[in-house]
């Protein structure tokens, strides 16, 4: 635990420590560049690469369906 704060204060403690950890990444010139995503939207589904949820608003239900890489796992860990 780094911090205790009051329920009344957490919006604008959290807040303050977003601007605090963006500053940091923007004077050590870090960042990601983000590559849009392949995404295919309608009415009652919407799907991605890995992950598609498709709604059953009558009854309020979502299916999740997750999908795994096509190629098979390395052979051992790669090391970052």
């Amino acid at each position: 635990m780094d911090e205790i704060t009051p329920h009344s204060q957490l919006e604008a403690v959290v807040a303050a420590r977003a601007r605090e950890f963006a500053g940091d990444a923007e004077q050590q010139g870090v960042g990601a560049a983000l590559t849009p995503l392949a995404r295919n939207l309608t009415a009652d589904r919407r799907d991605y690469k890995y992950v598609s949820v498709a709604f059953d608003r009558a009854a309020r239900v979502a299916t999740i369906t997750l999908r795994g890489p096509d190629s098979p796992p390395p052979p051992s860990p790669k090391r970052w």
